[in-house]
């Protein structure tokens, strides 16, 4: 008996190691995949099921400024929720606010994939008064108090990586949030959070229209370590078949 019983906490361990494995591999066992290149590979707008846009007017390049946003909304983690979490953002844009197409250039979600809204050389609709000497790149979510999965964020340096190395982008270009285009309190975004992370990144600018900007409570060092922290503890549901497969072999081995 105290053998049997030696060797079910055995194995109870191990099903624990490999579940800690899992959790913590999860990002790379999804199904997404940023390019070793300058450019990632954009999931279009007839691949995520949008509509035309009913106007445009062409962006001149390179443009100085790279504006990053949230969209406030609901976060998503696989493709299938994202691509129908773009389809309602152009929704609110195209139809309830009556503009052209979705309003940024880019999209990017927490499954690691970005989303082409109206594209590298087409005026955005992001930020009233650097539409027009800006690309705006918006991760899925409300970020005021998390960060988004590591993988998005990857997605959005790469978006601007390619945007400079493509002459999209000026190479000595500035970078900030929403919230800095615009008065002081006319908008949260990029939400607190992400805007500290976002401040950490080269080329951002502490630039404020119309005022002084003012640094966020959860711009200081401990807040974001803890922030990050948060990061890689509040992972998303896990979705992937692979690793739906990988618990049952756990499983399979724990209760034989």
């Amino acid at each position: 008996m105290e053998v049997s019983s030696f060797l079910k906490q055995i194995k109870f361990v191990v099903f624990y190691i490999i579940v800690l494995v899992l959790y913590v591999a999860q990002d790379s066992i999804q199904a997404y995949s940023i390019p070793s290149d300058a450019c990632p590979n954009i999931v279009t707008k007839a691949d995520w099921g949008g509509r035309n846009a009913t106007g445009s007017t062409p962006l001149k390049v390179p443009v100085q400024y790279v504006v990053v946003h949230h969209t406030a909304m609901s976060r998503c983690f696989t493709p299938k929720a994202c691509e129908a979490q773009v389809r309602v953002i152009q929704d609110f844009h195209q139809i309830n606010r009556t503009w052209w197409d979705i309003g940024y250039n880019f999209l990017v979600g927490e499954d690691g994939r970005g989303y082409e809204g109206r594209g590298w050389k087409t005026i955005g609709a992001h930020a009233r008064g650097f539409n027009s000497m800006s690309i705006g790149i918006s991760i899925m979510g409300d970020f005021r108090k998390i960060l988004p999965q590591k993988k998005a964020l990857d997605v959005v340096r790469t978006i601007i990586q390619c945007a400079v190395e493509t002459g999209i982008v000026m190479r000595n270009y500035t970078l900030v949030g929403h919230r800095q285009t615009n008065v002081p309190g006319y908008t949260e975004c990029p939400g607190d959070t992400l805007l500290c992370e976002y401040i950490t990144w080269p080329h951002w600018e502490p630039f404020q229209k119309s005022g002084t900007f003012k640094y966020p409570n959860e711009c200081t060092s401990n807040k974001i370590e803890e922030n990050h922290a948060k990061q890689l503890s509040t992972a998303p549901p896990i979705q992937n078949g692979s690793i739906l497969t990988l618990i049952t072999a756990a499983l399979w081995f724990l209760f034989q």
